[in-house]
């Protein structure tokens, strides 16, 4: 019995000592090899992040293939993780095959795409993804099936379109209606300039931001009709000297007011605009101008 231990103890510490030289699991050193020693590239210039959890799965990567140095076999060595929450592609040339990959990853809950000169992205490429929270399309010449995809996914909460381009004509019903939408940020799409509707009927949104865009009066009384928002930012938008804020004091639950102006505003707002002091609730107020 006391030979059996022994041998039992022994098997017990050569499997210990085997499993303590293995190398440890780590996806991001396997990427920055692949990177260097197999396509003989600077990992640096084309990762920006690479974070990894205990277990040595990368959680958060962020691609950002400036130079075009990348090919589709490439980007898919790259993005065919399936413990990414976190991805950001960045100047890629990614195409639909890209993103569909991406839809087996359940744990993945932000994308972000970011493409060179107004990049398209076709049909029912957007939809399917079942745990996604935020999505980020920067660059991007937005469809109304983009909208429309985007409206239908069951765990999204935060929708940010940057430097895109929207045509009066889409509608953005589907994002709308969907209650689970409360965060929309709008920065500097269509050049800085929307259209008088723009801001109508988004009743779920709780958290809206706002930059780089001309704002007008008409967008601040449509905004004004927002009801239910609990915060607000305006980041270096244009136009603050010419329109009047006094409609904003229909909020009634707004706890939180940024305003940032422009850096070299030529007519910069010297006070605190007067209509904040009607925001009976608010918490936190942030202004520099």
């Amino acid at each position: 019995m006391v030979n059996l231990f022994y041998k039992l103890l022994n098997i017990i510490l050569f499997v210990s000592l085997v499993l303590a030289k293995r190398k440890k699991k780590d996806d991001c050193n396997t990427i920055k090899t692949y990177l260097e020693e197999v396509l003989e590239l600077d990992s640096a210039d084309i990762i920006n992040e690479c974070t990894i959890n205990s277990y040595g799965s990368v959680t958060n990567l962020n691609i950002y293939d400036y130079y075009n140095s990348l090919n589709e076999e490439d980007i898919i060595k790259l993005i065919n993780y399936k413990r990414i929450k976190y991805l950001e592609i960045e100047k890629c040339e990614f195409d639909e095959k890209h993103i569909n990959l991406l839809k087996k990853h359940r744990r993945l809950n932000t994308l972000y795409l970011d493409s060179n000169n107004d990049h398209k992205i076709g049909k029912d490429t957007l939809s399917g993804f079942k745990n996604l929270k935020k999505i980020i399309l920067d660059n991007i010449s937005i469809s109304q099936d983009n909208i429309d995809e985007i409206g239908t996914l069951p765990k999204l909460s935060n929708v940010k379109l940057n430097f895109s381009n929207v045509t009066d004509s889409i509608d953005f019903k589907a994002i709308k209606e969907n209650r689970r939408i409360t965060t929309l940020e709008i920065l500097h799409i269509n050049a800085g300039v929307l259209n008088e509707n723009f801001f109508e009927g988004f009743k779920y949104i709780k958290r809206f931001v706002l930059a780089w865009m001309d704002l007008t009066q008409d967008n601040i009384n449509d905004i004004a009709n927002l009801i239910r928002l609990r915060e607000i930012t305006f980041f270096e938008c244009k136009n603050f000297d010419k329109i009047d804020l006094g409609p904003l004091r229909k909020f009634k639950y707004l706890t939180v007011f940024k305003v940032i102006g422009r850096e070299y505003e030529p007519t910069p707002i010297m006070e605190i605009p007067e209509v904040v002091y009607s925001f009976n609730r608010l918490k936190k107020l942030k202004s520099h101008f």
